[in-house]
Parts: C-alpha cells; structure tokens; sequence
C-alpha cells in the first residue's frame, strides 16, 4: 500500500497536538544509563532540534510501539544502530500500514530495508536552498567536518579521495577559501590505551591530508568560533561517508540553517516527491519509494535486497546472547558485538564498493 502523499502536508506536519506530544520526550523516551552513553557517544551531532518530522535515536524511545504515535519520524540513526533496530524488529508493531507510524531514513540505505519495513519507509536527504551550481563559486569558508572515531565513519583513501574533488572543484572556480577544520573528539568512546592511541592515529592521518590538499589554507577552528559566526557565503563536508554512526547530525542542521550548503558524497538518482521546508535556509527531501533511489543493474544493491537477511547469516547469534552493553564505547565497542558490527560494516561497504567501480 503506497504511502498518504498527505503524511507530508503542512497540515499534519505542523499539527500542535502531535508535535506537542512528540515534546514530553518523558512521553516516549528512555531515561536509561545506555541511552545517556549512546547519546553521549555520539555528541553533538545527538543533540537534539526542533523539526516537524520529530528526529529521534532508535535506542532512546522506550517501546518500538512509540513510533506509531508522531508519524512520520525522522530516524537519526546511522547504519549500524538502524540495522540493530531491524535485526531486533524485523517486523513493525502494527500490522496495517494505515495503523502504524511511518519512518524516514537517510536515502542511501534505501537498498537495505526489510521487506516487512518496506511500505513504513520514506527516504530523506538534508539540503540548502543555495543553488548547487553556486556552492563551490559562492563560498568564502569551506568547513571540514572530523568526528574522531574510526574508519568506518570514511576510509582514509575515500577521504584522500573526496578532498581532491573538491580542491578541484574550487580550483575551476578560481575561488580560494579558507579551509576550516573543525574536530570533535569523543569524550567516552575507547578510553582503553591502544582505543586512544587508534582514535588518535586515525585523526592525524586525516589532518595529514587535509593539509597535504589544501597546505596553509587550512586552519583549526573551534565548534563554538564556527557555529556564532555568519556562514552565508560557506560550504561544508562532513568526514562521513557512510553515515554508519550517525546519518542526521545537529551540527549540520545548525550549518544548513545557518545558511552553509552542504557537500555531499553522492547524489540521488531521482527528484523527491516532497520538501519539508525546516528553515528559511534548508528543506528536507522526500521520497516515498525505494524504487527511484535503486539501481537493479547494481549487483551490491540486489545481493542486498534485504540487510537483516545478510545479517542473520553472516552475524552470530551466541556473540549477541552474551553482549552485554555496559561499558560498551569504553571498551572500543559500539553497543553492538563486534562479529555483528563487522557483518554491518560489510553490508554497507560492498554497496559502496559497486557505487564507485
């Protein structure tokens, strides 16, 4: 059954009784020791905005019955916490789709969802008003994005990779901006030595090519310097090619509202069918089917029809029985097994592996 082209109405969308609801976040969500470190984990892009499509973590709300009640609901979640969610509920909780809430999810793991999922799920993407052909010529500031954590957020080649596009982006302009480096650094995430010393490392191979790219016109900048400043002639990228821990950030809602455009690691294949206007600055795509974000000659894609059924023959089921949660991020772990995050990230990288080929 299609999905209500009038769940994207300002008429619902903006309705006070829903969103006031969606408010008493003592309503829906946990107030949990895991849910504090998993928030924390991925600070600040967990800080939690207004929007009327009610962003949310999947490990905050308190029953997966709580999705039914603010739909649509913009899932935050990156790769790893969402096929978490599906592995733990293959199926939604209601059984008609005109009963149960509606989720919206990052486009690019359109090739992945459950087919039990498939008539609940809508697809995003975050976007300035900005004109794309205008990003790269019309700004002054290009702002880079590190969220310190591992390679699964974006291999080093793929970053070496994605800077060299822009630098000769910005080169067939003639523009020289200033590069901006903006870090977060985890505050839980592997306090183990050899956990800092890998976080560490990783964070100075990416500087090390920030500035092989971009040499002195890349400087550090802090969040709070960035985030007060004007960032109507800026663009950004954000270090997160798979979106694997996080794919709604709150710090790229800050920049897109603030009038920064965004530069992305891929495009969508097709127009939304709908746009959420967020700010006077940024909108949200909609695309109510997976049909026009697949490509069926994609091998990756079709061997992928279905993450959770990947999952549940590549990741072992003894690992999860005897996880436990506690602790986790301290120890260099994401909530999850390692067996089963491996088993994610693969999912994930074969798709993109045929993306670039």
């Amino acid at each position: 059954m299609p999905i209500s082209e009038s769940l994207f109405s300002e008429q619902h969308l903006g309705s006070v009784e829903r969103l006031a609801q969606f408010r008493r976040d003592d309503f829906w969500q946990k107030d949990d020791l895991w849910t504090a470190e998993s928030t924390k984990f991925l600070e600040p892009h967990s800080v939690p905005y207004f929007s009327p499509l009610c962003p949310l973590f999947f490990q905050q709300i308190k029953s997966i019955e709580v999705l039914d009640f603010f739909s649509p609901v913009l899932v935050r979640d990156g790769f790893l916490s969402l096929m978490d969610f599906f592995y733990r509920h293959p199926a939604p909780a209601s059984t008609s789709p005109t009963e149960g809430g509606v989720l919206v999810v990052n486009w690019r793991f359109a090739p992945f969802i459950p087919k039990a999922w498939s008539d609940r799920i809508c697809f995003y993407e975050n976007r300035s008003r900005r004109a794309p052909d205008a990003t790269h010529a019309g700004s002054r500031v290009v702002l880079l994005l590190i969220s310190a954590i591992d390679e699964r957020q974006a291999s080093l080649a793929s970053i070496q990779r994605r800077l060299r596009e822009l630098k000769h982006a910005l080169e067939k302009t003639g523009a020289t901006p200033k590069v901006k480096v903006i870090s977060f650094f985890n505050r839980i995430y592997a306090r183990t030595r050899v956990g800092t010393e890998d976080k560490s490392r990783y964070y100075f191979k990416i500087l090390k090519l920030i500035h092989a790219e971009f040499g002195g016109h890349a400087e550090d900048a802090s969040w709070d310097e960035v985030k007060n400043s004007d960032l109507h002639h800026s663009c950004f990228l954000d270090l997160n090619e798979h979106d694997f821990y996080y794919s709604d950030s709150a710090v790229t809602q800050h920049l897109l509202r603030s009038g920064a455009a965004a530069l992305s690691w891929a495009t969508p294949p097709a127009e939304p069918n709908h746009m959420v206007s967020l700010s006077l600055k940024h909108s949200c795509a909609i695309w109510t089917s997976p049909t026009a974000l697949l490509n069926p000659e994609s091998p990756g894609a079709s061997a992928s029809a279905d993450g959770v059924a990947f999952l549940e023959s590549n990741a072992h089921r003894s690992d999860r029985a005897s996880f436990s949660r506690k602790d986790s991020f301290e120890r260099g772990e994401k909530g999850v097994p390692l067996s089963f995050e491996m088993a994610v990230f693969s999912l994930i990288s074969t798709l993109n592996s045929v993306k670039k080929a």
